[in-house]
C-alpha cells in the first residue's frame, strides 16, 4: 500500500515528504488501489452517426472506463464550460519553443 501511495503522488504531481506518509494517508488510498487493480479495458466505442445523444453517452462511459498513462480515468478531459481559461494576452517577444 505505502508503494502505491507513493506511486500515486508521483504520477499525480504531489509532493511526497516524511510528514505525509502515515498509516491514515496511506489506508485512505485503499479504494484507488482496488479499483486499479480490479480494471479491465473496455469495449471499443462505436459511433452511430444517426443517433449522436447515444454516441455522446457512450464517449462518456467510454472515458469513464479508459485509464491514462497515469491511471487516471480520461473523464476528467470533458468539460461542461468551453472557456476554462481566461483569455490572457500574448508574452511580450513571444514564446520560447
Amino acid at each position: 500500500m505505502t508503494v502505491f501511495y507513493l506511486k500515486y503522488l508521483e504520477r499525480t504531481s504531489r509532493q511526497a515528504d516524511a510528514s505525509s506518509i502515515t498509516l491514515s494517508n496511506i489506508r485512505s488510498y485503499r479504494a484507488p488501489m482496488q479499483w486499479e487493480l480490479k480494471h479491465k479495458e473496455v469495449a471499443e466505442l462505436t459511433i452511430n452517426m444517426k443517433d449522436w445523444p447515444t454516441t455522446i453517452q457512450s464517449l462518456v462511459e467510454y472515458l469513464k472506463g479508459c485509464m491514462g498513462v497515469t491511471k487516471i480515468p480520461l473523464e476528467y478531459v470533458i468539460r461542461d464550460e468551453l472557456g476554462i481559461l481566461p483569455d490572457l494576452p500574448d508574452l511580450p517577444g513571444g514564446y520560447i519553443i
